[in-house]
């Protein structure tokens, strides 16, 4: 059993606001990243807000909460 267990608060999409990266503009989702669970995966291109970090999550990227709440990105 996990010492400790992720639990999301709230919902976790918050609509979307554009984004100029390398390759020109991009429409990223919002994501609270308090409302995503373990388990839970985001693709990008999105944002995920904390209250103390902003994650960025590129086209092609995916970003999975682990049981422990730790955000694993892949690319």
């Amino acid at each position: 059993e996990e010492a400790f267990a992720w639990d999301a608060v709230g919902d976790p999409r918050s609509g979307s606001r554009p984004v100029i990266t390398a390759s020109g503009m991009v429409e990223a989702a919002i994501w609270s990243r308090v409302g995503l669970g373990a388990g839970a995966a985001v693709t990008g291109p999105a944002i995920i807000e904390e209250r103390d970090a902003t994650t960025w999550i590129g086209p092609g990227e995916r970003a999975e909460v682990t049981p422990s709440g730790a955000l694993e990105v892949t690319w």
